[in-house]
């Protein structure tokens, strides 16, 4: 099941639409980019960029959890509301 979950999860994220016109977003965006910088002057792109990957994974974890969260929310909802 979790490989399911998982999957569905790869796939809504493939066909998502990139985040446009949010000024939210691209501050974010911005932010990240220069404390990027700073972190790859400061400890290297090698280090930065294992940093990165296992920070990557731990979100995934979560990110597949809090989507099956809302799976499962959104089946009760459902329930609910066409009985």
């Amino acid at each position: 099941m979790e490989n399911f979950i998982s999957a569905l999860y790869a796939y809504v994220c493939e066909h998502t639409p990139a985040i446009q016109n949010d000024p939210e977003h691209e501050q974010a965006l911005q932010a990240y980019m220069e404390i990027e910088e700073e972190v790859k002057e400061k400890i290297g792109s090698d280090l930065l960029y294992k940093y990165q990957c296992a920070e990557s994974a731990v979100s995934h974890q979560w990110e597949v959890a809090v989507f099956l969260q809302t799976l499962r929310f959104s089946h009760r909802f459902l329930l609910e509301v066409l009985n």
